[in-house]
C-alpha cells in the first residue's frame, strides 16, 4: 500500500513543479484548465529530469528533498506574485457548457482508452529491448551510483550493447526521479510515466485544439481519434522515448501557432521550453530545434519589415533565440567533451557518401512508406485522410492558418527521409526498426492539420449551404 501512495505523491509533486513553472510565465491565466493540468505534468517531469542531470555533473547526490529544495526560490517567488490572487481563478475558465449525449458517448470511449493504456502498461515490467538497453539500464546505473559517474558514458558504452551513450537523458532521469521519490526499484511502477504522458498530452492536445476550432465536440473527437491510433498508444506502454519525443516536437510548434494566432505572450514561452524539452528528449530534437529557430527568425524578419514587431516583442524574440542556442550548444559542446558521436549522422557518414547506393535506396523508402501509409490496423485513416486533405485543399491551405502546423511536419519527414539516403546501415534493417517511431514524432502535427482542415471544409459547406438557402 505504501508503494502506491508514493507513487500517488510521484505525480502529485511532480505536477506541483509543473505547475510552479507554468505560473512563472502564464499570469493572466491564458492556459485552460485541460492546458494547465496537462503542461503540470509534462513541464514538471522534463524539468525535474534536467535538472537531476545537472545536479549529477556537479556530483550532487540525488535525494527527493534535495530536488524540492532547489525549487523553493521558485515557490517564494511564485508566492509573491499570487499571493493577492486566487489561486482557483483558472479553474473557472472551464467551460459551463453542457456536455451532449455524443460528447459523453467519446469522452466515455476515450476514458476507456487511456484507462486500458495504463492497464498494458502496468501489466509487464519494462521488458522490450530498447526500453532496457537504451533508457532503463542507464536509469537503473544512475540510481545506484545516486549522481552521474565521471566515467557513466564511457562505462555503459563498454558495457552494454546498443544503449546509444549520446542520446538525451530525459526518460532514463524521468525514471530515476520515481526511483529516488519512492526509494527503490519497481519495474512496474515506474512505467507509469509513460501512460502519464500519453494523458497529459491528450489533455494539452484538446486544449488547444478546442481554442483552434472553437468547437468542443470537434476537438473531443480529434483526440480520441489521437488517442485510438494503435501505433501511438503502444508507444505508451512501451518504455521508450518516441512518445515523449512526439508530444514536446508537436507542443513546440503547436504553442508557436497558438501564439501567432492569439499573440499572447505564454504560448511563445511554452513554445520555448517545450524546444528545449525536445532537445533533452532525444537526437531528433535537433531537428525540432533547426525548424524552431528558422520560424522565429522568419518571423522576426517579416515582422521587423512591416513594421509590426513591438520593442518588448523583439526582445522576447532576441531572449528566444539566445535561450535555444545556447541549450542547444550546452549538449552538444558536453557530448563533443566526451566525445559521444551518433552512430548515423556523424562526420564519417558524409566522408562515405555514395550516389549509386542513395538511388537504390529511395525504392525501398518508398516502399516502407506506402505500406504505413496504408496500414490501417497501426495507424487508421489518419496518413490517406491528411493526404486527402492536401490534394483537395491545397489552394485554400493559407500559411498563417496552416503554416506553422504543417511545415515543420513536412520538413521533418523529409529530414527523416535525409536520413534514410544516407544512413551507414542496411536499409532494410534500419527502416524496420525505426520508421514507425520516427513517424509517431509527427502523427498529432497531422493530426491536428487534418482536424483543422476537416473543420474548415465543414464550416465552408455550412456557409454555402446558408447562402444558398
Amino acid at each position: 500500500m505504501a508503494i502506491f501512495l508514493l507513487s500517488i505523491l510521484f505525480v502529485v509533486g511532480t505536477c506541483f513543479l509543473g505547475y510552479n513553472i507554468i505560473f512563472l510565465f502564464d499570469r493572466r491565466n491564458i492556459f485552460n484548465l485541460s492546458e494547465r493540468l496537462g503542461l503540470s505534468y509534462l513541464f514538471g517531469i522534463a524539468a525535474v529530469s534536467l535538472e537531476m542531470f545537472i545536479l549529477g555533473i556537479f556530483k550532487v547526490r540525488f535525494a527527493a528533498s534535495i530536488v524540492l529544495i532547489v525549487w523553493l526560490p521558485v515557490f517564494i517567488l511564485n508566492f509573491i506574485l499570487y499571493r493577492g490572487r486566487r489561486i482557483s481563478q483558472p479553474f473557472k475558465k472551464a467551460s459551463s457548457q453542457r456536455f451532449s449525449i455524443f460528447e459523453k458517448s467519446v469522452f466515455s470511449f476515450l476514458s476507456f482508452e487511456v484507462i486500458y493504456t495504463f492497464f498494458r502498461a502496468l501489466m509487464k515490467p519494462v521488458e522490450s529491448y530498447d526500453s532496457v538497453a537504451i533508457w532503463s539500464l542507464k536509469a537503473k546505473v544512475l540510481y545506484l551510483a545516486k549522481t552521474v559517474p565521471n566515467d557513466f558514458f564511457h562505462m555503459i558504452d563498454m558495457a552494454f550493447h546498443g544503449i546509444h551513450p549520446d542520446y538525451p537523458l530525459l526518460v532514463p532521469f524521468s525514471e530515476v526521479w520515481f526511483y529516488t521519490f519512492i526509494n527503490g526499484f519497481n519495474d512496474y511502477l515506474v512505467k507509469m510515466i509513460f501512460p502519464l504522458n500519453l494523458l497529459a498530452f491528450l489533455l494539452v492536445f484538446y486544449g488547444v485544439l478546442k481554442k483552434a476550432t472553437a468547437n468542443r465536440p470537434a476537438a473531443l473527437l480529434a483526440v480520441f481519434f489521437l488517442a485510438s491510433i494503435k501505433q501511438f498508444n503502444d508507444y505508451a506502454t512501451d518504455g521508450t522515448a518516441d512518445l515523449q519525443m512526439a508530444i514536446y516536437a508537436t507542443l513546440t510548434f503547436v504553442f508557436l501557432y497558438m501564439w501567432v494566432k492569439t499573440k499572447d505572450m505564454p504560448y511563445f514561452t511554452a513554445c520555448v521550453i517545450s524546444c528545449i524539452f525536445s532537445l533533452w528528449t532525444k537526437n531528433e530534437g535537433s531537428l525540432v530545434f533547426m525548424i524552431t529557430i528558422a520560424l522565429l527568425t522568419i518571423l522576426i524578419v517579416t515582422k521587423r519589415r512591416a513594421g509590426e514587431a513591438r520593442t518588448d516583442e523583439f526582445r522576447f524574440f532576441m531572449y528566444a533565440l539566445l535561450i535555444l542556442s545556447v541549450s542547444f550548444a550546452a549538449w552538444s559542446i558536453f557530448k563533443a567533451h566526451l566525445g559521444l558521436e551518433n552512430d548515423v549522422i556523424n562526420i564519417n557518414t558524409f566522408k562515405k557518401l555514395d550516389l549509386a547506393a542513395i538511388y537504390k535506396r529511395i525504392i525501398p523508402i518508398a516502399y516502407e512508406y506506402q505500406r504505413h501509409i496504408f496500414g490501417f490496423k497501426k495507424w487508421n485513416l489518419i496518413w490517406i485522410a491528411s493526404l486527402y486533405c492536401f490534394a483537395v485543399r491545397y489552394r485554400s491551405l493559407s500559411f498563417k492558418r496552416y503554416g506553422f502546423i504543417a511545415i515543420p511536419a513536412l520538413i521533418l519527414l523529409s529530414a527523416y527521409t535525409v536520413i534514410y539516403l544516407i544512413t551507414p546501415h542496411d536499409i532494410k534493417w534500419h527502416l524496420s526498426t525505426s520508421a514507425s517511431r520516427l513517424l509517431i514524432h509527427i502523427l498529432p502535427l497531422f493530426v491536428f492539420f487534418t482536424t483543422l482542415n476537416a473543420w474548415d471544409m465543414y464550416n465552408e459547406k455550412e456557409k454555402s449551404r446558408c447562402a444558398a438557402s
